[in-house]
């Protein structure tokens, strides 16, 4: 089976654009039409979508999915309601969803639409004038789904079918907006948004035991911080800042962390990024310039390799099931 990259257009003919993988460099195989994508998922063939929405023309976002056949996306399910607007992440988990609506402030499970909304605001006079959700996952436990609020500053924690059963802060102002959890499933890293920074927590069962914040240094006067990744063997963790455009990485020691390397995005306001399953490749979506960026990973650093041209408004890079492509070469 072919090592397929998507990448979720968010424009209003944009889609879901397809990619094989080989070694660095990415072809073109097909492009799906979907209204403004946010974000992708997928489990067990079957990839996963939410949409934005449009809160002007009173249009919730929605939740939908496709069956992958072999990296074609064919058989579309009904659209349901993700009962908010801005929806902006999707987590799927035996074959549970659960979206979160940003600008409502809610989350949602499927199937059945079980929603929660946070109410409340933070400190920010502009970005914090209410709860703003940003992120939904499922634990490593596979009990519990953590879901980020950047208007309140929190992590919440909720059982499988959104029950509270707690919530941690991260330092008021900064905007909790990502999660990754260490693979020992005993540390979770937030990044925060407004002040680009990394929160590092204590996990086990259910709760979080803030433990420190590290600041990653900006050169920018207008900056926010995005996507987050951990290297499978929780060795270097990665995120992106929008404004200063870099990547940026960090050495992992449990719950210390220690600025390694920042390197230039080679585009405009890097929304999110992945690692290639390898562990060898890095491939950043650009949103205002809308590209695609590669950098590989060997000996430890990040190099600029190549850029990928004309996908409008990138905001989610994912890849599909590499164990089932076990025979193909990274």
């Amino acid at each position: 089976m072919k090592r397929l990259v998507y990448v979720a257009s968010c424009a209003d003919d944009g889609g879901i654009y397809t990619y094989e993988w080989n070694k660095g460099d990415m072809t073109l195989v097909s492009k799906t039409p979907v209204y403004r994508p946010m974000y992708i998922a997928h489990e067990n063939g079957k990839t996963y979508v939410i949409t934005e929405g449009d809160e002007k023309k009173g249009l919730f976002g929605t939740f939908f999915s496709f069956e992958n056949r072999d990296g074609e996306l064919t058989d579309k399910s009904a659209e349901l309601s993700c009962e908010g607007y801005a929806t902006c992440h999707l987590s799927v988990d035996g074959g549970e969803a659960y979206a979160v609506n940003y600008i409502s402030g809610s989350v949602i499970k499927f199937p059945g639409g079980k929603l929660v909304t946070h109410s409340g605001r933070g400190v920010h006079p502009t970005r914090q004038t209410a709860a703003h959700t940003h992120m939904a996952i499922v634990a490593p436990d596979k009990k519990y789904v953590l879901v980020t609020d950047l208007g309140l500053d929190t992590v919440f924690t909720y059982d499988r079918d959104l029950n509270f059963v707690s919530s941690a802060k991260v330092p008021s102002g900064y905007g909790a907006r990502h999660l990754a959890f260490s693979p020992c499933g005993k540390y979770v890293y937030c990044v925060n948004e407004l002040v680009s920074s990394v929160s590092a927590f204590g996990y086990a069962d259910g709760r979080l035991e803030y433990i420190d914040t590290t600041l990653c240094p900006v050169n920018a006067e207008k900056n926010t911080a995005a996507a987050i990744r951990l290297s499978a063997d929780g060795k270097t963790l990665y995120i992106s800042n929008r404004g200063e455009n870099t990547l940026v990485s960090f050495a992992v020691d449990g719950a210390s962390l220690k600025l390694k390397q920042k390197i230039n995005c080679h585009g405009d306001f890097p929304r999110d990024f992945d690692v290639t399953p390898c562990g060898r490749y890095i491939v950043c979506a650009n949103q205002y310039t809308n590209n695609l960026t590669i950098f590989s990973l060997t000996g430890g650093e990040m190099r600029y390799v190549s850029s990928v041209e004309g996908i409008e408004n990138p905001l989610c890079v994912t890849f599909y099931e590499a164990k089932q492509a076990a025979n193909i070469s990274d």
